[in-house]
Order: C-alpha cells, then structure tokens, then sequence
C-alpha cells in the first residue's frame, strides 16, 4: 500500500485494483504533498531564525 503525505495527514492510494485507474490522480497529490513539504520546511526556517534571534535579545538583555 503507497502513502501520499498531505501537510500531517496520511491517505492511502488504494488497493493494487485501485491504482491502476488512479496514476494520474496519485501523481497530482504527490506533487501537492512535495509542495508542502518544502513550505512547511521553509516555514520552519523562519520559525527557527525567528526563534534564535529572540534568544539573543534575551542574552543582550540579561547578559
């Protein structure tokens, strides 16, 4: 069974019988799936230099 990542959900694409109709199906939802893994990764970028950045402010302050 093939898994297609969706943000934090998993969907299975279905049974051997299933799969032959829906390639073109399952290819279009694993495009979208890379597509928000690179947003979710480009997020958490910024998140995390957002973050680093806030804990040196507290060490200027408090260093």
């Amino acid at each position: 069974m093939r898994y297609i990542f969706l943000g934090f959900r998993e969907q299975a694409a279905g049974s051997r019988e299933q799969a032959v109709g829906s390639r073109q199906q399952v290819r279009g939802k694993s495009e979208v799936g890379k597509t928000n893994v690179y947003l979710t990764t480009a997020r958490n970028a910024i998140f995390d230099y957002l973050l680093m950045e806030s804990l040196m402010n507290v060490t200027r302050y408090y260093g």
